[in-house]
């Protein structure tokens, strides 16, 4: 985050939202943006790159990994930003609706983070065999309390995501209640798809409370980019 607020700060938000995105030829088209929505998109860029480092944790090192945040919220991640969200962005322009970074965060954020993992390689002793008898060895959680935790500030700051988005683009207060309801039936239905899913599969009396976690995450990623127009 450190290394990215300033790269964000001398090229990314100029880049996603400023002259590079709003100027056409020599014609100077007034930036109406001001400091508290720098603030507002420093904050979906930053998420972007925590997608990274769940993907690399415990195999990159803290040079490398403040190298590779300030070169994607630089460089990377606002040309997304500029496409969908950007006022001359060509998809934008097309119609394109992502209130809360389902494409600009969790896409391009997801991509960097395959990539990272395709680079660095699996953690050691996670896949054992052949390359097509691949047996996967589960690593338990460190502590389910405070995965829990994590997922439920995490939810709660979804709250402030979608409706803080929303609020900002559309200035309908209708539209935001929308959004609350969209967000907390998003979570809930993809914390009980996963729990049923895996109650079918295995049978098994225990309740794998990790993987539940996980589908609520599942469901407020998915209903970030039209959680303003689904009703």
């Amino acid at each position: 985050v450190h290394g990215g607020a300033i790269g964000f700060w001398l090229f990314g938000y100029g880049i996603a939202f400023g002259c590079f995105a709003k100027c056409e030829g020599d014609t100077q088209i007034p930036i109406r943006r001001d400091h508290l929505d720098w603030f507002f998109q420093f904050c979906f860029a930053s998420t972007a790159t925590t997608i990274v480092s769940g993907a690399m944790a415990e195999r990159v090192n803290f040079w490398g990994y403040t190298t590779f945040s300030f070169i994607f919220i630089s460089f990377i991640y606002p040309i997304s930003a500029q496409w969908i969200w950007g006022d001359n962005g060509w998809l934008f322009v097309r119609g394109a609706i992502d209130y809360s970074g389902w494409c600009v965060v969790h896409i391009v954020g997801g991509a960097a983070a395959l990539a990272g993992a395709i680079i660095i390689g699996p953690r050691i002793g996670r896949f054992e065999g052949t390359r097509f008898n691949v047996i996967v060895n589960a690593f338990p959680p460190f502590s389910v309390v405070f995965g829990t935790l994590g997922v439920l500030i995490l939810w709660l700051g979804w709250y402030s995501f979608n409706c803080g988005a929303v609020w900002k683009y559309s200035g309908n207060q209708s539209t935001v209640e929308v959004v609350v309801i969209n967000t907390t039936l998003a979570a809930s239905s993809g914390l009980l798809t996963c729990l049923f899913m895996f109650v079918l599969k295995s049978k098994s009396q225990y309740l794998p409370l990790e993987k539940t976690l996980n589908g609520a995450l599942a469901g407020l990623v998915a209903i970030t980019s039209g959680c303003g127009v689904l009703h």
